[in-house]
């Protein structure tokens, strides 16, 4: 089983040790599945039946243990279930630890060690990791689900394409709530300049495409139309006589 983990800091650390203590994970006797028959037979399949997020906390912890044997120490699992760390002592005697991430039942790592305190640095180090990680995301996610800052009337643009640039233009046309709004395509007056390229600027009011209602991302204003296309609000130039004025963007077109 290969196994996965941040090692570097390992690495720093072992260096620091007296050379009897010096010892990489892929030096420290990684566990090796198949000297590790499941003691749970039905625990076992389980991981290759269900997908761990529909178990139950029993069923996947069983399905975790059936992954190895030995004597359990202790478990130690992370805050909302961030991540759940087994220490054991093998049957040939060795301690390890097997740790997973969140709702897994596939390891991030498996690594026996030479000492108590090595065992116990590199989980807690890499527990700490794992954690930080959480909490970008999450203050991320708090991000983005903050309120956003369009009106009605606001325009956005997306430009986007392979080999060509591809130009469309949006209206936000009501308000739902803190955190969604409601999108209409609109036309854009449009130049050629040379060969097949030209320059465009949007026409507000002038609806081409059916209302699209779109959670928009508050960090940044911006709407996600699809997984390659995203929207983002454009500001006019000047305002003369009441009407906006826009800036002009650059399209391409491929043959």
């Amino acid at each position: 089983m290969e196994c996965v983990g941040v090692i570097d800091q390992f690495h720093k650390r072992a260096s620091l040790q007296p050379e009897a203590e010096k010892q990489a994970p892929s030096e420290a006797g990684r566990e090796n599945p198949k000297q590790q028959p499941p003691h749970d037979q039905e625990a076992q399949a389980m991981t290759t039946t269900t997908h761990p997020a529909s178990m139950s906390t029993e069923q996947r912890d069983q399905a975790r243990r059936a992954q190895f044997t030995g004597h359990i120490t202790d478990v130690i699992h992370g805050v909302g279930d961030a991540f759940a760390i087994y220490h054991y002592t093998n049957t040939a005697g060795k301690l390890c630890a097997i740790a997973f991430y969140g709702k897994a039942i596939k390891p991030a790592f498996r690594y026996s060690f030479r000492s108590l305190e090595l065992r116990n640095e590199y989980s807690n180090d890499w527990a700490s990791g794992v954690m930080r990680a959480q909490e970008r995301i999450a203050e991320r996610r708090a991000q983005r689900n903050q309120p956003h800052a369009l009106s009605v009337g606001d325009v956005l643009m997306s430009m986007w394409g392979y080999e060509q640039t591809n130009v469309d233009y949006y209206e936000v046309t009501a308000h739902h709530g803190r955190t969604q709004v409601t999108l209409r395509r609109i036309a854009a007056r449009s130049e050629a300049t040379g060969g097949m390229q030209g320059d465009c600027t949007p026409v507000p009011g002038k609806f081409t495409g059916e209302p699209i209602r779109c959670k928009v991302d508050g960090s940044s204003n911006t709407v996600r139309l699809s997984s390659f296309q995203r929207a983002s609000k454009i500001e006019p130039i000047a305002t003369v006589d009441g009407l906006r004025v826009w800036p002009v963007d650059h399209w391409t077109a491929y043959a």
